[in-house]
C-alpha cells in the first residue's frame, strides 16, 4: 500500500512514497519559506498547513494543531529531521504526530485588515484580532472601511445608533447598525439638520436661548458662545426676541423654535436694522414667527453667492419693509411659510415686496405668499438673472390690482399654485379671497372653512415634498395625492367643528 508523507527535510517539504522508493521535493510549499507569512504574501490563505500539499499548503482554514505551522523555515534548521521525525499521513485520515522543530516566533496571520474575516477584523502584528482588543476600535475599524466605521461588540459596522457614531459623511443612524443622510432635524438629536448638505450639526455644539436659568439670554450671545467658524445649533424658547444678527463668517447656523412653543423674532426700533442679514454663511430656520420689523429694508435678506438660508414652517409676516429678499446669487429654500407685509397697523412706511428675487435663486414649496395693498408691491418680483421655482403655494395681493406676480427676465416656473394672476402652472382662484384667511391684518394666513373649500385639492403631493403642513398636521404622503395648496391644511376634524359650529 502506497501512502504520501510530506516530509519535512532540512527545511524541505516533500513527498516520499513507501513501497517504491521515490521523493518529490515541493520547494515553494509555504513550510520552506515562512509559512503562514508566505502564504498572506501570495494571497493564498491565512494559514500554512504543513500536512496538505494543496495549494502549496496554504489555506483560508486554521489547520489540527498538529498540522499548525511553527515558524521552522528554509534556512531555519540547525540540523537535519528524519522521516521518521516529520509529521506524516500513514493512512486516510489518521495522523501519526512526532516531533518538530519549534520556534518562539509567532504565528503570522495577515498583513493587513482586508485578510482579517469579519468576527476579528484587525491585523495587529500579523495576528487577526476583534476590534475590542485594540487600542481604540473605532480608528482602526475606520483605517480597515470607512463604511464600516464604528467598533461595536468586536466587529466593525457602519453605526450604532447615535447620530455621532456616523461621523460627518454619511451624518446620521438611522437604526440597524445603518448610516444615511438626514432629511430632518429628529434624526440629528439634539442638533439640527444642514438640509443642504443633509449632514448633523455637531452634537456638542447646541445651546438655548431664552429666559431662565442655563439659558441664553440672546441669540447674538448663543452665537458667540459657539466655535468660531464653526456654527452650531441654537434653540429658540418662547417669548418675544428683539436683535438684528448679520451673518458674514460662512459657519452654518440653525436656528429652531422649542417643541411646542412660538418664539417671535422682533426686529430692533432701528429702521436700518433687519432682522437677519446673510452675506457668508449657511442659515437653517424653522417654526420661528419672523414679524414686527419696522425697519424699511425686508425683515430677511440674502446678500451674496455665499449665503445659503433655508426656512421652513416659519412666519415672515407683518415687517414694514416687506418679508425676503434674495440677489446677487444667494441661494434660498422655503417651505410650509407664510410671507407677506400686509399689517396696516404700520400704515405706508413700507413699500417693499412680500418675496423679491434679483440675480439669486429661491425655491418655494407649499407656502402663502400675500401683498399688501400697494400698487408697486408684488407677492413675488423676480427680475434679472433670478430664478424661482415654485411648487403647491398660494401667490396673492390685496385690493383691486390683481397682479401679485411680477416677472422681469426672471426664469419662473410654476407647478400646481394658486393666484388670482394667469399664468402657466397657477390656478386662477379670482379677487373676492380675503374671506379664506382667518386675519390678514396680523399675518394670519391660515385658513378658514371657505378658504379649505378653495384650496383643499389644488396641489399635488409627490415624494420630497413636505410631510406636514405650517402646524404640524400631516399631509397626503402618498405621491401623486391631492392636496392644499399653501403652507396650512385645514385638519379635517376642525374642518368639522368648523362646519357644525362648535368651533368659534
Amino acid at each position: 500500500m502506497r501512502a504520501i508523507q510530506p516530509i519535512l527535510l532540512l527545511g524541505v517539504i516533500s513527498i516520499g512514497c513507501i513501497g517504491i522508493a521515490c521523493r518529490y521535493e515541493i520547494p515553494n510549499h509555504c513550510a520552506n519559506h515562512n509559512g503562514d507569512l508566505s502564504c498572506a504574501e501570495r494571497r493564498a490563505g491565512l494559514y500554512c498547513d504543513i500536512c496538505s500539499t494543496v495549494d502549496e499548503g496554504c489555506t483560508n482554514e486554521r489547520p489540527a494543531q498538529s498540522c499548525q505551522w511553527t515558524g521552522v523555515g528554509q534556512g531555519e534548521l540547525t540540523g537535519s529531521t528524519s522521516a521518521a521525525e516529520a509529521t506524516s499521513i500513514t493512512g486516510p485520515g489518521e495522523l501519526d504526530e512526532s516531533s518538530t522543530s519549534e520556534s518562539d516566533e509567532p504565528m503570522i496571520e495577515c498583513l493587513e485588515h482586508g485578510e482579517c474575516l469579519d468576527d476579528r477584523p484587525i491585523c495587529d502584528d500579523g495576528r487577526c484580532i476583534t476590534c475590542t482588543e485594540g487600542e481604540n476600535g473605532d480608528a482602526a475599524c475606520r483605517e480597515r472601511d470607512e463604511v464600516l466605521s464604528v467598533c461595536v461588540d468586536g466587529r466593525c459596522v457602519p453605526c450604532t445608533g447615535d447620530v455621532d457614531s456616523c461621523g460627518r459623511e454619511p451624518p446620521t443612524c438611522q437604526g440597524d447598525d445603518e448610516c444615511s443622510s438626514c432629511t430632518a432635524h429628529e434624526q440629528c438629536g439634539d442638533a439640527a439638520c444642514n438640509l443642504f448638505d443633509k449632514t448633523c450639526l455637531p452634537q456638542d455644539a447646541v445651546v438655548h436661548v431664552g429666559v431662565g436659568p442655563g439659558l441664553f439670554g440672546s441669540i447674538d450671545e448663543a452665537m458667540v458662545s459657539l466655535a468660531p467658524r464653526v456654527g452650531g445649533t441654537i434653540i429658540l424658547h418662547g417669548g418675544f426676541h428683539v436683535e438684528s444678527i448679520k451673518l458674514t463668517d460662512g459657519v452654518v447656523l440653525a436656528i429652531l423654535a422649542h417643541d411646542g412653543e412660538r418664539p417671535v423674532w422682533i426686529g430692533p426700533s432701528d429702521p436700518s436694522a433687519p432682522q437677519l442679514v446673510v452675506t457668508n454663511g449657511t442659515v437653517i430656520i424653522d417654526g420661528l414667527s419672523i414679524a414686527g420689523s419696522i425697519a424699511t429694508e425686508h425683515a430677511v435678506q440674502l446678500d451674496s453667492t455665499q449665503a445659503h438660508v433655508w426656512i421652513d414652517r416659519s412666519r415672515i409676516v407683518s415687517n414694514v419693509g416687506g418679508g425676503v429678499l434674495v440677489r446677487e446669487g444667494a441661494e434660498l429654500m422655503m417651505r410650509n411659510c407664510f410671507v407677506g407685509d400686509v399689517d396696516t397697523y404700520h400704515g405706508d412706511d413700507g413699500s417693499d415686496d412680500a418675496l423679491r428675487v434679483e440675480h439669486a435663486k429661491v425655491t418655494i414649496a407649499s407656502s402663502t405668499v400675500i401683498a399688501r395693498e400697494q400698487s408697486d408691491v408684488r407677492a413675488l418680483q423676480c427680475e434679472g438673472e433670478g430664478h424661482a421655482t415654485i411648487t403647491d403655494s398660494i401667490l396673492l395681493k390685496r385690493g383691486t390690482d390683481d397682479t401679485p406676480l411680477a416677472l422681469n427676465g426672471c426664469v419662473a416656473t410654476f407647478d400646481h399654485c394658486a393666484s388670482e394672476q394667469g399664468v402657466i402652472g397657477v390656478y386662477n382662484v379670482g379677487s373676492d379671497w380675503e374671506s379664506w384667511f382667518t386675519d390678514l391684518t396680523i399675518g394670519d394666513f391660515t385658513l378658514t372653512e371657505a378658504g379649505a373649500d378653495v384650496f383643499a385639492n389644488l396641489a399635488e403631493w409627490n415624494t420630497g415634498d413636505p410631510p406636514i403642513d405650517i402646524l404640524g398636521t400631516q399631509r397626503p404622503n402618498v405621491d401623486g395625492t391631492p392636496d392644499y395648496v399653501g403652507a396650512h391644511v385645514l385638519d379635517p376634524e376642525q374642518r368639522m367643528l368648523v362646519h357644525t359650529g362648535a368651533l368659534q
